[in-house]
This record gives C-alpha cells, structure tokens and sequence, in this order.
C-alpha cells in the first residue's frame, strides 16, 4: 500500500508538470538567448543545424572531458561539474538535440531519429568539425551563428536539406576537363576523405592533395597552407589553361 500512494502521488506529480508544459506555446530561440545562453556560451552552425554548447577550461588539455546530458535536460545540468572541473581541464558540454537551445534535428540531420544512435553520431560530428577544435574562436562562432540569422537563411536551409540527394551532380563530374586540384582535409568526418579518390578517379588527369590534420573545412583551419598548394597548382598550368582554371572557378 506505502508502494502504490508513492507512486500515486508520482504520477500525479508528472501530471501536473505535463499538463502546463502542454498548454504552453512554443518560443522562439532568440527569446530564450538572453536568459539561458550567457558567456560562456557559443553556438555553432553545424551545416544548418543550430548548437548550443559551452567549452571552458584550458585549451591545451589533451584530454577535454565531454559532459552529455540525459532526457529533457541541458548542457545547464553540469554547471556544478564544471565549476569545479574547469580550473584544471578542458570542459565541453553542449545541448543535444530536441532539448535545450539546440532544437530538433535540422538541416543535414532533420527527419533523424531521437535514438542512442544518431546522438552518437551527432556529438561526433560536433567534436570533428575542426581537426582542431583551438582554432573555433569567438569571432568564428559569431560570424556563422548571425550569418544564420539573416532573414530567411534558416528556411533555405530546411528547403536545401529537403532537397538535397547523395547523387546530386555526380554524372556531371565525369564531364569535367579542366586542370582540377582537389584539396581535402584527411580528418574530415563529415564527408570522408575516400571522396577525394573518387573525384580523382572521376576526373580525368586530376590531382588530389591530402591535408592529413585538417578537417572538414581545410580553407579555413589553415589558409596560408591550404592557399599555397592552390598558387602551385596554378603556376605550373600552361598560360591558357590558367586563364580556363580561373575562368571557370568565377
């Protein structure tokens, strides 16, 4: 009987916390920004889908402790944890999606399953999007997070992300004869860096330029080597063919 009126009185705890939390309507994220994502807080564009998270603590830290939290809760759950872990390591934690200031899945990953799975997937892909996560900077995280939120962009990238097919262009490789480099980032765990083999194959007379400790955005990790390799190319392309690679690329 002592069994039973605590569950009794459980569920009708649980009723009375659902039953506003039902009736309430939805808030935009910008609403929530001020109060809830405060310094230190960041946000990424992770190819158009939104994160919130926060990374505290020494840099150079070889090995960043990762703080998940559970079913309806937030990067917010760990603030104790953090306070007292920061002084001495790295701290990342971060709003999984459909909680939080994240949201649902979006972008490359809407229509995605809630599941153990995919949210495996989805903290890899926010761990690897820099080979370098030192690099992801203030000024970094601002120019993608308000870039975003220029008037209409969200919604462009639902509609690319619906639209969107793994063929998309791949007969029209084939058909290209100009002088082609293609750089990528051997760290890349977005789009696996086996895809560079597969343009070079593709792609009649090209080359392929593997960065091995860059990621997914090699251009921007390391401009001055990446650029580089670019100048070279160039250079050693006969007078025409320059004016076509160039042509081309504008």
């Amino acid at each position: 009987m002592a069994l039973f009126i605590r569950l009794l009185g459980l569920a009708l705890m649980l009723v009375a916390l659902a039953v506003p939390l039902l009736r309430a309507p939805d808030r935009a994220v910008e609403t929530l920004v001020g109060r809830w994502a405060p310094p230190p807080s960041e946000f990424m564009d992770l190819g158009g889908q939104l994160v919130h998270y926060r990374d505290e603590g020494p840099r150079n830290d070889a090995m960043p402790i990762v703080l998940l939290h559970g079913t309806s809760a937030s990067l917010h759950t760990w603030e104790g944890w953090a306070k007292a872990l920061r002084g001495q390591h790295r701290v990342i934690r971060l709003d999984l999606p459909a909680f939080g200031l994240t949201g649902p899945f979006a972008g490359p990953y809407a229509g995605r399953a809630y599941n153990g799975t995919e949210y495996a997937r989805f903290v890899l892909d926010v761990l690897a999007v820099y080979a370098d996560p030192a690099k992801v900077n203030d000024a970094l995280v601002d120019r993608y997070f308000e870039l975003t939120l220029r008037a209409g962009n969200r919604a462009a990238l639902v509609q690319r992300a619906q639209s969107w097919s793994r063929g998309e262009g791949v007969a029209h490789v084939t058909g290209v004869v100009a002088p082609t480099l293609i750089l990528w980032g051997g760290r890349d765990r977005i789009i696996a860096p086996a895809n560079a083999q597969r343009f070079a194959a593709d792609i009649a007379g090209s080359q392929v330029q593997l960065f091995d400790d860059l990621g997914h955005v090699p251009q921007e990790e390391d401009p001055a080597r990446t650029v580089a390799a670019v100048q070279a190319f160039l250079a050693a392309l006969p007078a025409p063919a320059q004016a076509r690679a160039l042509s081309m690329r504008e």
